[in-house]
């Protein structure tokens, strides 16, 4: 005779509490406020009944197994960066033609906890992680689940990783300036997180190999820990910067390495024009920026065609696999020759 599945009611009378609580432990339902001693009683019902097994038990007869995607920022407004709704929507198309359905996770430092028992290996057949979080936990989740990290990379003998590649991006840039007879470039940094450190020295690398070019870097002094900044706090560093008192009656070129679109605005909140007044390249082109600022030329990620690439890395059963992914070239109207 088969053992009954356990409920989400029986786990609410183990854990003697009401059912609503059991689901919002369950999904990590945010807004939500639930003790640390009674969230730790229902997970520990929930490790001790293997409940999360049971509940999937009828998807797993059909050998349907979804592709998590994790969002790891400490920040929930985080998930709402473009770059990510940009991947998520690819990711979601991508797999979809697959026959496989992508389950989206956000998790913050609060949320670590639930890492580990929401990230099972009888629900996923792999696991995405975008995001700059270092959370402990994924190494974990990786020995036992293929997982795949995204544009951050941390010290993992299980983890892949896929990367921009800096070097080629950064060569991509300077070249396309360079080839326009544009010789004198205000490279715009805020050197607060890794990937941007990266994207600085890769820059200032390209630049070091084209003789005649003259490379100005510009620090935002910020203080701030996240990205991306809020657009007052962005405007505040522009400020200090005196960004638009370079342009003086002379066309100045700007490389926008971080923020490009909050700080493209912003020169024309000062009445600085593209391409009037200046020229401006940006570093990164979501989907959104064709849309808001149809003619900002960039370099930036075919998020496409990284999609159909993580989609195939599922299909491999290699480990530990780092390959650095090339930039393309949009070119708008905001850069006008020398």
């Amino acid at each position: 005779m088969h053992e009954k599945a356990l409920t989400i009611d029986d786990i609410a009378r183990l854990a003697r509490v009401n059912k609503s609580t059991v689901s919002r432990v369950i999904n990590n339902t945010r807004g939500v406020t639930i003790s640390e001693k009674t969230r730790a009683r229902v997970l520990a019902i929930i490790e001790k009944t293997g409940f999360r097994k049971h509940a999937v038990a009828s998807r797993l007869k059909s050998g349907f197994r979804d592709i998590a995607v994790v969002v790891a920022e400490p920040e929930p407004d985080l998930v709402f960066h473009p770059i990510y709704q940009e991947l998520l929507t690819r990711l979601t198309l991508a797999f979809g033609r697959l026959g496989k359905h992508v389950a989206i996770h956000h998790y913050t430092t609060q949320a670590e906890e639930n890492l580990r028992n929401n990230l099972d290996a009888s629900l996923y057949a792999g696991v995405v992680i975008l995001g700059s979080h270092p959370y402990r936990a994924f190494d974990a989740v990786a020995a036992h689940i293929p997982t795949l990290r995204i544009f951050h990379d941390h010290p993992s003998p299980r983890m892949s990783f896929f990367l921009q590649d800096h070097a080629q991006a950064a060569g991509l840039c300077l070249s396309f300036l360079r080839a326009r007879g544009l010789r004198r470039i205000h490279a715009v940094f805020y050197a607060q997180s890794r990937l941007l450190r990266d994207r600085e020295a890769a820059i200032r690398a390209a630049a070091a190999t084209m003789p005649g070019l003259e490379l100005n870097a510009i620090h935002l002094k910020r203080t701030e820990s996240h990205d991306p900044l809020e657009p007052e706090v962005l405007h505040r560093l522009a400020d200090e910067a005196r960004l638009p008192d370079l342009v003086k009656g002379k066309h100045e070129v700007f490389l926008l390495a971080a923020d490009a679109l909050g700080l493209w605005q912003y020169f024309i909140s000062h009445g600085v024009l593209a391409p009037r007044d200046t020229s401006i390249m940006a570093w990164d082109r979501p989907v959104s920026h064709k849309h808001l600022a149809p003619g900002l030329s960039a370099v930036g990620i075919d998020y496409e065609a990284l999609a159909d690439k993580v989609c195939g890395f599922f299909e491999k059963t290699e480990m530990n696999v780092t390959e650095l992914i090339p930039s393309v070239l949009y070119e708008g109207t905001t850069v006008v020759g020398g």
